[in-house]
């Protein structure tokens, strides 16, 4: 294996807008054979290793390690025999599956593949350290299967990022899925289906921004999915990208900036000596937010004690089960904030070339006196709209880490001013 650090892999996600029936139907078609190819890839595997007799072998190298702890582990380890996936066996693999679905993209199919194989070496058994493929070849676990459509795989392979001719166009997303025969040709063709991203909105703007860099080369097109969502009836587009070598920023590790929550606004984040607004500059989204989302939750509790007899003792599922997607409304609107605010954080402390960055997080009585926990909040009303810190923290992490920013979080339980 290759001793380079893995370059870290974002993701931007895209409504498909535009699509007519027959591509809308192709498409389902093609993810149902997706999810197809995935059990037959689980069938061939298995199958591949029963012929060959690992299962006996798969059964005496368990039993011979439990053995060897019975013992205390006194005597040499014992090893398996068995590999889990050989090149003969990915071979076998990829041949049965052209057998059984050569309609579909041989690029497609090689990057479902290549996710299953990774996927087989990462999972774990529910039940004990040992490996799942082991559980499942000694007859001790369960095959996975899927039962639902699942994302169609493509790349830079089989895919074209097409850029805008004006600013009043969207990106499009040319994409080659299928695999038609042709008896008078060496080779196969493809249906070339030319889709419209929604990245004109102003929630996308950030990931368009990338998107543009993706397509200028800045940053490298890896392997992306297309998705159906069923609960909305629509198709997005989920691109996938990676740093280039070399193409990390130059930083300086000398040079600080400081993110905190204010009392007045959102975020103060300091660099050079000077405060940049962060996360909004008055933070009225937030509060319009909260507001909104309390109001209706405290008039369906008032609705709900004037109710009638009849339309009460159904359980508590009825009940709540509107108070529970308001409260999902909070925790949705809370993380995508805390996104924006972590790549406006990034974006800020790369144009500075700053090398680290320090989060002062709020712990104790202090976070009731922050800006995004008041903001909206009635006082004679009690709530428990609060904000995730650490969910902050979570996030500047991995962001940071992504371009090479030392990352610090410092607990703090009185403000570092009074601004």
């Amino acid at each position: 294996m290759s001793s380079e650090k893995k370059r870290p892999i974002g993701v931007l996600r895209f409504e498909i807008v535009g699509l007519d029936s027959a591509t809308r139907d192709r498409w389902h078609s093609l993810a149902n054979l997706i999810k197809r190819v995935t059990n037959c890839y689980w069938r061939s595997w298995l199958l591949t290793h029963v012929q060959a007799g690992s299962v006996r072998r798969v059964q005496q190298y368990i039993s011979d390690l439990q053995a060897w702890h019975k013992q205390g582990g006194k005597t040499d380890v014992p090893k398996c025999e068995v590999q889990c996936l050989t090149s003969e066996i990915s071979s076998t693999i990829r041949a049965e599956i052209r057998s059984y679905y050569p309609e579909i993209n041989s690029r497609c199919v090689e990057l479902a593949v290549q996710v299953l194989g990774r996927r087989m070496f990462s999972m774990k058994s529910s039940k004990g350290a040992m490996p799942r493929w082991m559980r499942i070849v000694a007859d001790d676990g369960e095959l996975p299967s899927s039962s639902s459509p699942l994302p169609i795989p493509f790349d830079s392979g089989n895919s074209e990022i097409i850029v805008p001719l004006t600013d009043d166009d969207d990106f499009r997303l040319q994409v080659r899925l299928d695999r038609i025969e042709r008896p008078d040709h060496k080779y196969a063709t493809s249906t070339q289906d030319v889709c419209t991203l929604k990245t004109k909105t102003k929630s996308a703007a950030s990931q368009t921004a990338i998107l543009w860099q993706i397509a200028n080369g800045e940053f490298q097109f890896s392997g992306s999915n297309l998705v159906y969502q069923e609960s909305r009836n629509k198709w997005f587009a989920h691109i996938y990208y990676q740093a280039k070598k070399g193409s990390t920023p130059e930083l300086v590790p000398e040079r600080t900036a400081f993110l905190r929550p204010a009392r007045l606004r959102p975020w103060w984040l300091r660099i050079n000596g000077y405060h940049h607004y962060v996360g909004g500059r008055s933070g009225k989204p937030v509060a319009y937010v909260r507001q909104q989302l309390l109001t209706d939750r405290w008039g369906r509790q008032e609705a709900y004690q004037n109710a009638s007899s009849a339309r009460k003792g159904h359980g508590k599922d009825r009940a709540f089960g509107r108070l529970y997607k308001l409260q999902n409304r909070w925790k949705d609107f809370v993380k995508t904030s805390n996104h924006q605010l972590a790549q406006q954080v990034v974006a800020k402390c790369v144009e500075s070339k700053c090398g680290k960055l320090i989060y002062f997080q709020p712990k104790g009585s202090i976070r009731e006196s922050r800006f995004l926990h008041t903001a909206g909040k009635l006082p004679d009303r009690r709530d428990n709209s609060s904000w995730d810190w650490s969910q902050v923290q979570r996030i500047l992490s991995y962001k940071c880490r992504q371009v090479g920013i030392k990352f610090e979080v410092r607990k703090v339980g009185e403000p570092a001013s009074r601004r």
